[in-house]
């Protein structure tokens, strides 16, 4: 595949690179806390995978 240099079958997508300003639209990047007022990690928010799903359908 021309379009992924690290040969891994992986879309290229960096923390940092495009996700960052995508986690901020999405809202993943604002702190989340569950119902014991622990934070959750912000790739296992309800925001990240909403951005998910939109990156899946937009490939």
């Amino acid at each position: 595949m021309e379009n992924d240099p690290s040969g891994q079958g992986t879309i290229g997508v960096a923390e940092g690179g495009v996700t960052s300003p995508l986690m901020i639209a999405f809202g993943a990047a604002t702190p989340t806390y569950n119902e014991e007022g622990g934070m959750i990690k912000d790739t296992l928010t309800p925001q990240y995978t909403d951005m998910v799903e939109w990156l899946r359908g937009t490939l």
